[in-house]
């Protein structure tokens, strides 16, 4: 976790603080895990379940459960997840379904290279109400319930290199998708591409670490909601940041960032003008 503005690596978004989360390692030994987490509820002590209490229908229930395995085989690394989860809420109608498998695959073609490729897809459906039915617990007003399908797919391909001089250089993509079926004429899909290198050096005279990258990122974004248009985005960034650690405890770091945003619009929106290019940097 980082917090305060040392955000010259990860964007203006990320002013407020950044959370990094770092994968398990495979190691030669596997592992392998399963997972089964169930959850009931009982009727609520109001009488305001809405679920029939003869057992023709099921208790509200949430099932989840998740398969996870690792391991390195000579330079190949290999993490494969899958799970499945399965809602009947107690809130009548809001239900939902959903799967997802992913994994990575790094090679280590030498001491100094590796390449590697991570994958993931996740897909489901669920539905829920926009606001309560006038006697209030558990239940939507007519019409407010929404039912939405969902389709989240990620490719991830990275190199790093660090040559005999102590540079390291990495290239870090992304690729993502989402498509999100709704009714009522909600529906939205949008393609992400990021792509980012980086070039870090330590010097261990000075204890000084010096970071120097370029980022990019491409968005096309189509939404029913708005008149089943089209929205671009682009933007691209430019880095540098110096750490100095004093102490075990202590450090100075220091970073300068640059980054342009700029969209393109269709010009109208149902018959609407509309401000078809903007940018900011």
């Amino acid at each position: 976790v980082i917090k305060g503005a040392s955000s010259a690596l990860y964007g203006s978004a990320a002013m407020n603080g950044v959370v990094h989360f770092r994968s398990e390692e495979p190691s030669t030994e596997p592992f392998t895990e399963i997972v089964f987490s169930p959850t009931f509820y009982l009727d609520p002590g109001n009488g305001k379940a809405w679920w029939p209490r003869d057992a023709e229908e099921a208790q509200p229930y949430e099932a989840y459960m998740s398969l996870a395995h690792r391991q390195r085989f000579a330079h190949t690394d290999i993490s494969l997840s899958a799970s499945y989860r399965d809602k009947m809420g107690y809130n009548k109608g809001s239900d939902a379904s959903s799967f997802r498998m992913g994994g990575r695959v790094r090679w280590h073609l030498s001491d100094s290279l590796l390449l590697g490729l991570g994958a993931n897809l996740n897909t489901g459906t669920s539905s829920d109400f926009f606001y309560w039915e006038d006697n209030g617990l558990f239940e939507g007003a007519e019409g407010a319930t929404t039912s939405t399908q969902k389709t989240r797919l990620s490719l991830d391909p990275t190199l790093r290199w660090q040559n005999r001089n102590g540079f390291l250089h990495k290239i870090i993509g992304r690729y993502y998708f989402i498509q999100n079926g709704a009714d009522n004429d909600q529906d939205n899909s949008s393609h992400s591409a990021y792509l980012e290198y980086q070039l870090r050096k330590h010097f261990d005279g000075l204890g000084l670490d010096a970071f120097i990258g370029f980022a990019g990122s491409a968005s096309w974004t189509r939404a029913a909601l708005y008149s089943d248009t089209t929205f671009r985005v682009l933007s691209p960034s430019a880095y540098v940041q110096l750490e100095k650690r004093l102490f075990e405890r202590l450090s100075i770091l220091g970073g300068l960032r640059f980054e342009h945003y700029g969209s393109l619009g269709p010009g109208k929106v149902e018959g609407r003008d509309v401000e078809q290019n903007q940018s900011d940097s």
